[in-house]
């Protein structure tokens, strides 16, 4: 299963991140996409996670 999160370097889009990571359902990989502008910050997420994929852009980003 692969899990789109948009927002997911912010506050709330986070723990969301982190809870899904924690789910050990082979397979699940979580992609976020943020901008890392208003709340959306690196440091809020795994720094590194084989599972996870940070897209560093915003929905309407055509090149994201």
């Amino acid at each position: 299963m692969h899990i789109f999160v948009t927002g997911g370097a912010g506050f709330i889009g986070s723990a969301h991140v982190h809870a899904l990571l924690q789910d050990d359902v082979a397979g699940t990989s979580v992609a976020v996409l943020d901008g890392l502008s208003c709340s959306g910050n690196r440091d809020n997420l795994p720094q590194t996670h084989p599972r996870l994929r940070l897209v560093r852009g915003g929905i309407t980003d055509e090149a994201a």
